[in-house]
C-alpha cells in the first residue's frame, strides 16, 4: 500500500487480469479494513454487505463475493492477498487457511529476498567506497572523482536512465552540467557545459541552499521544475548535494522516465553513499 491506495502486484484470471490497478487503501475501505484487522476477511454477497462498500473496481467486473488475508512480514504486512468469486458463495475453514498459508509463504519469501537484496546493496556499496578510496589515493582530479562517484551511484540505484553532476557558482549564481552519465541509451542526452542561472532552477538552489537531498515523484506536478526539450522525458527526480568538506560544490541529480520510481530505500542508499565518500 502506497499512498493511500492497494496497488496491484499481480492478477490472475479472466476478466480481472491486466483490468485493476490500484483501489483506496483507508480503514473505512474493505482493503483498509482488512489490513486494519490484520486476520482473515470474508464477503459472502458484496450485495447484502454492510461493513463496507465494495471497491469501484469490484463493481465494474462483476465481483460477488472476497476472501482476503494479510500477507505478513517480519515488522509489517507486505500486502493482501484477495481471491474472488463472480457468484455469491461461503468460503469454508479450509479454503482460509489455504489462502493464509500461502500468504504466510509469500511473505517468509519476499522477506527472504529483500534481506538478500539488502545484503547485496550492502557489497556493493562497500566495493564502491572501496574504490573511491583507491581513486582518491592516486589523482587530486575533481572531474575523475566526480565521473566514479556518478557511475557507482547508478548502479546502487537501479531505476535510474540517467544522471548528471552540475557544479555551482554561488558568486555567478549559475549551475553547470559538468559531467553526464546515460544508463538507458534511448533517453535525449544534455551536453555538459550547458549554464543554467539560479532564478531558473529553484529546486536545485533549495538543494544547495538546504543541504538535503529532494525527491519528486512526478515532475509534472512539480512548481518550480526546469525543463529543456532533451529532458521533456524525465518523469521521476531525485537530486543530492555533494559537499567538499562543509561546502556544497554541486549537486548529483538521477532521472528516471517512470513516475514514483524513487523509493526512500533509493534516498537513504544513495544518501548513504554520499556521506561515505564526501570529497
Amino acid at each position: 500500500v502506497e499512498d493511500n491506495k492497494f496497488y496491484v502486484h499481480s492478477i490472475v484470471g479472466e476478466p480481472y487480469e491486466g483490468k485493476v490497478e490500484s483501489t483506496p487503501g483507508d480503514k473505512t475501505s474493505y482493503l483498509g479494513y482488512v489490513l486494519d484487522q490484520n486476520d482473515p476477511v470474508v464477503v459472502r454477497d458484496w450485495s447484502s454487505e454492510t461493513r463496507f462498500s465494495p471497491p469501484k473496481a469490484y463493481k465494474e467486473l462483476g465481483i460477488q463475493s472476497s476472501l482476503s488475508v494479510v500477507v505478513p512480514m517480519q515488522d509489517r504486512a507486505f500486502g493482501i492477498l484477495n481471491v474472488h468469486d463472480i457468484e455469491p458463495r461461503i468460503f469454508s475453514g479450509e479454503h482460509i487457511n489455504l489462502l493464509q498459508t500461502i500468504a504466510n509463504l509469500v511473505g517468509t519469501y519476499i522477506q527472504q529476498r529483500q534481506t538478500q537484496d539488502a545484503e547485496r546493496e550492502h557489497r556493493m556499496m562497500a566495493e564502491a567506497l572501496i574504490n573511491i578510496a583507491t581513486v582518491l589515493n592516486s589523482t587530486t582530479a575533481l572531474e575523475d572523482i566526480l565521473r566514479l562517484i556518478l557511475g557507482f551511484v547508478s548502479q546502487i540505484v537501479p531505476v535510474v536512465d540517467s544522471a548528471n553532476l552540475m557544479m555551482v557558482d554561488l558568486e555567478k549564481q549559475t549551475a553547470t552540467i559538468t559531467i553526464r552519465h546515460t544508463v538507458n541509451p534511448d533517453v535525449p542526452n544534455v551536453s555538459p557545459g550547458l549554464e543554467i542561472a539560479f532564478e531558473d532552477i529553484p529546486l536545485l538552489v533549495q538543494i544547495v541552499e538546504s543541504g538535503e537531498t529532494l525527491v519528486l515523484n512526478d515532475v509534472t506536478t512539480a512548481k518550480g521544475w526546469f525543463v529543456v526539450p532533451e529532458t521533456s522525458w524525465v518523469k521521476s527526480y531525485l537530486g543530492a548535494p555533494i559537499f567538499a568538506g562543509d561546502e556544497c560544490i554541486g549537486v548529483l541529480s538521477l532521472d528516471s522516465a517512470q513516475v514514483n520510481a524513487f523509493t526512500s530505500a533509493h534516498l537513504q542508499q544513495m544518501q548513504a553513499f554520499l556521506n561515505q565518500a564526501s570529497i
